[in-house]
């Protein structure tokens, strides 16, 4: 190990910054290629199956060229029927994300906790103009007209 370090310091003209500014160059050299090689894949489509990742997915027409591909997926066990009262109340202004409590303090008027229970003034749902829908709402509208 002492050769290499001398070879680095020779390469650098002797000059320890050099020597460091490289060392640090190289650390972070490794950990892009480690995150573009290993980690970024499996984020991408992190707990999708295979078979999810290969079929046409809804809004897929909505934009057939995109720049951004990731399929990532959840498994919940439980009928439609007991899932769909959280998923309207998801959200911002609403009742959370069920994601990472920690950020929910940012979009959720409920605090740093996502709701662990159903809540009422979140059930009904209503046709908002396109400018105040999201993504899901704008799903479920075109769903609903479709008939």
């Amino acid at each position: 190990m002492g050769a290499v370090n001398q070879q680095i310091r020779e390469l650098c003209g002797g000059s320890p910054i050099l020597s460091r500014l490289l060392a640090v160059l190289t650390v972070l050299l490794l950990v892009g290629v480690s995150y573009f090689a290993w980690i970024r894949p499996y984020q991408l489509n992190w707990g999708a199956t295979k078979t999810e990742v290969g079929q046409p997915m809804a809004g897929d027409n909505l934009n057939p060229d995109p720049s951004f591909h990731a399929t990532r997926a959840i498994t919940i066990t439980g009928s439609p029927d007991e899932v769909w009262p959280w998923l309207l109340q998801m959200g911002y202004g609403r009742a959370g994300f069920y994601g990472y409590d920690l950020l929910e303090n940012i979009g959720s008027p409920m605090g740093f906790r996502s709701a662990e229970e159903i809540l009422p003034e979140f059930q009904r749902f209503r046709v908002t103009t396109q400018r105040e829908q999201r993504a899901l709402v704008r799903r479920i509208d075109e769903h609903l007209s479709r008939g």
